[in-house]
């Protein structure tokens, strides 16, 4: 390599600086080097990555992002350049680009535990649980004591439906650190247990331990309810429900009084633009399937992607993110109720096509794709302005099966807070009853409703009905869904291995002498 003012041996002292704690002025110094050496030598690809090295440092992911991209200019593939320039966009924030990204790095190329981990998760939060599957495998590999990264690669195989050898890695992430309490949370999901192929012995022995974190008790006691009640031990299991969402909910910051400005705050801003003219991005893309958690939304995804001109691409975020892009961040997560209050100054049309450019790359090639992320539905005036020809899928289910079926969920992400307690889960059902109200008023024909039982019981009729809603044409052959093993990350992931079931009907009667205030509370708001 050929330097004018940096030899070969200052650039390898600049390399092995990057090992240890730099100060500011040396980090200053060390870019100051580079720079001269690049007015030179602007296209040597080693000193670009360099100087993108000491920029991250610098906490530049602009400018180290500008120096990536100028060696990639040089050489599309250079694995190092890719792995800096994604790192880059995790920093801003640009899950799009890094996404992107992810799609030239040869895994097997790389050694470096951070860039690994930051490229697992890039993949995870994309939803191509298929990827992240072969980078945890990669680290499982070069950092085979890691008991977190054995976890990791447990869920992907859960995700993925290779349930005996995500048990395998689970019980071996155990076996390396018994206190990766995630690790037993996730054995309880991965199928229905029986009386002889149950791990309640384990799960509670762990829990007697005296050194217990507050956490790990929160995912050792919804690992035994669902246990439990897999055995019909219906009164133990939601002693263990109880203690893991009091434990859960103690560590919130929850206040029923921030949801109620919410909801108040989306329907004053969607009254202020309704009667507004406007014109909206128009793609058929998008079908939006939305309501509470637990309500069948995956089930209803599955099926309607068997068609194969439609691609379900999982619980976006990319709607909110699209929204608060209008309301004036700059690629950040914005309060809610800070952006919709701002809904009036939006314009819909550029809102639309942001929205559908964030979505790719992974949905271009498809005639449709299938947003569900059920908390959408508090966008749904938004998204009727921006996407006028979207359709929306509305799913129902028993209020009583719903609210207990989110109280008995760990969900991912501090999603649904409320969720972990049954008083908050009345209220926010209330607020979410009276919006959903409020919107097939507003705008009825854009959304139809669909109810559970009804699916379990007509799904010949039903999706029929579903299918014309979503300008598809509807064949019985797509019932057989579960047969096409496709990966989902919800709490889902276990049911979509299987053919569409009752037993989840009225399921809130097993729980029935533990839920009577609560049913009566929920009475008094549903009717």
């Amino acid at each position: 390599m050929t330097q004018s003012s940096l030899n070969r041996a200052a650039y390898k002292r600049l390399q092995k600086a990057l090992t240890s704690n730099l100060s500011p002025v040396e980090i200053k110094c060390s870019i100051e080097l580079i720079e001269k050496t690049l007015n030179t030598d602007s296209r040597n690809v080693k000193l670009l990555t360099l100087f993108a090295q000491y920029q991250l440092r610098n906490r530049r992911p602009d400018i180290a992002g500008e120096a990536c991209q100028r060696a990639l200019q040089q050489q599309p593939c250079d694995q190092s350049a890719l792995a800096l320039l994604l790192h880059c966009y995790n920093m801003v924030g640009d899950s799009q680009k890094a996404y992107q990204t992810t799609q030239n790095i040869i895994v097997d190329d790389l050694r470096d535990s951070s860039t690994l981990e930051v490229l697992a998760a890039t993949l995870v939060f994309a939803e191509d649980y298929v990827a992240a599957t072969a980078v945890y495998k990669r680290l499982t590999t070069l950092y085979p004591r890691l008991a977190e990264h054995h976890t990791n690669l447990g869920a992907m195989l859960h995700y993925c439906h290779c349930v005996e050898d995500a048990e395998e890695v689970l019980l071996r992430a155990i076996k390396i650190d018994k206190k990766q309490y995630r690790a037993y949370w996730l054995l309880s999901q991965l199928r229905v247990t029986g009386a002889h192929n149950n791990h309640i012995t384990l799960f509670t022995r762990q829990l007697l331990q005296t050194n217990v974190t507050s956490e790990g008790r929160v995912l050792l006691n919804f690992a035994l309810a669902k246990e439990r009640e897999d055995q019909h031990q219906y009164d133990l299991a939601f002693e263990h429900l109880k203690a893991a969402n009091q434990l859960k909910f103690d560590t919130l910051n929850y206040r029923d009084e921030d949801n109620s400005q919410v909801f108040r705050a989306i329907r004053f801003g969607h009254q202020q633009v309704m009667s507004r003219v406007a014109d909206g991005y128009h793609s058929h893309q998008p079908i939006f399937i939305v309501g509470m958690p637990r309500t069948g939304t995956t089930l209803v995804e599955q099926v309607i992607a068997a068609d194969a001109k439609v691609y379900a691409a999982g619980e976006l975020q990319d709607f909110f993110r699209a929204m608060c892009r209008q309301a004036g961040g700059r690629g950040g997560r914005l309060p809610i109720k800070q952006v919709v209050e701002k809904i009036g100054e939006f314009d819909f049309e550029k809102l639309g096509r942001d929205y559908i450019d964030l979505t790719k790359p992974r949905t271009s090639q498809s005639c449709y794709f299938i947003d569900k992320l059920p908390e959408n539905f508090l966008y749904l005036g938004a998204i009727n302005k921006a996407l006028p020809n979207a359709r929306i899928i509305h799913m129902t289910r028993d209020p009583m099966d719903t609210c207990l079926s989110n109280y008995k969920t760990l969900f991912s992400m501090g999603m649904y807070p409320h969720s972990y307690s049954l008083e908050a889960i009345v209220e926010y059902y209330r607020y979410y009853a009276e919006l959903m109200a409020y919107w097939n008023e507003s705008f009825g024909d854009a959304i139809v409703n669909v109810r559970y039982e009804k699916i379990v019981s007509q799904p010949n009729e039903e999706f029929t009905r579903i299918f014309n809603h979503c300008r598809l044409e509807w064949d019985s052959k797509y019932l057989d869904y579960h047969k096409a093993g496709a990966a989902v990350g919800t709490a889902s992931a276990a049911q979509v291995r299987q053919p569409i079931y009752s037993s989840s009907v009225e399921k809130w009667r097993h729980y029935e002498p533990h839920l009577k205030d609560f049913a009566e509370k929920l009475t008094q708001v549903t009717h």
